[in-house]
């Protein structure tokens, strides 16, 4: 082990010096000391710094890093591309809701959302189902019409709804979800806590 008076490089530190995950593996291999993490965890994996300025002087190492910056920039342009076609298609996309008789509307919403809750409730024993009837409050009875028009009547790209959570495309998302919901909300004015209304 190395003495009190030597200067050691965190993996962090490394990292903001222009070190990969894998070019420390490369080329530091093990490191030269571990440490008690003092927030628990994994051991703090520590590098001598004169080391390290040592293999950073090298031709190899330069090449490597240089390599990894460029890698790493057009990974950045590559994300924000996609990012972008993301949002153009969330633009783009089309929504459809089918239309049903509202009183029937209720009648699938109820049923689809207190099975669900059963079925939480089995699964977990110290849940309490939040079961739902026609005399509900307003703003519960919306939100159970919501979630089934748009699970089951609402026709929309799903799969590009998918790759903008993959992708955490927050912008796209929204696009989505607001679309979705305007167009839902515009077919079943009911699923609208502020304009709800018995269906009858």
């Amino acid at each position: 082990m190395k003495g009190p008076a030597d200067v050691f490089l965190s993996l962090a530190q490394l990292h903001a010096r222009g070190w990969s995950a894998t070019l420390v593996r490369r080329f530091l291999g093990e490191p030269d000391e571990l440490r008690r993490n003092p927030y628990g965890g994994a051991p703090l994996r520590l590098y001598d710094a004169a080391r390290v300025a040592e293999m950073e002087r090298t031709a190899e190492v330069k090449a490597a890093k240089a390599e990894t910056k460029r890698r790493s920039a057009a990974g950045e342009v590559g994300a924000a591309t996609r990012l972008r076609n993301l949002y153009e298609r969330a633009r783009a996309m089309t929504v459809t809701v089918r239309r049903i008789d509202e009183a029937e509307l209720l009648r699938l919403a109820l049923a689809a959302h207190n099975a669900y809750q059963a079925h939480l409730a089995r699964r977990w024993k110290f849940l309490q189902p939040a079961m739902l009837a026609p005399d509900s409050a307003p703003p519960e009875l919306a939100g159970a019409l919501f979630a089934y028009a748009r699970g089951q009547l609402a026709e929309f790209d799903r799969q590009l709804e998918e790759a903008a959570k993959v992708a955490q495309a927050e912008l796209a998302l929204a696009i989505i979800h607001n679309r979705v919901r305007t167009a839902i909300l515009e077919a079943y004015p009911a699923c609208d806590p502020a304009t709800y209304r018995s269906a009858s």
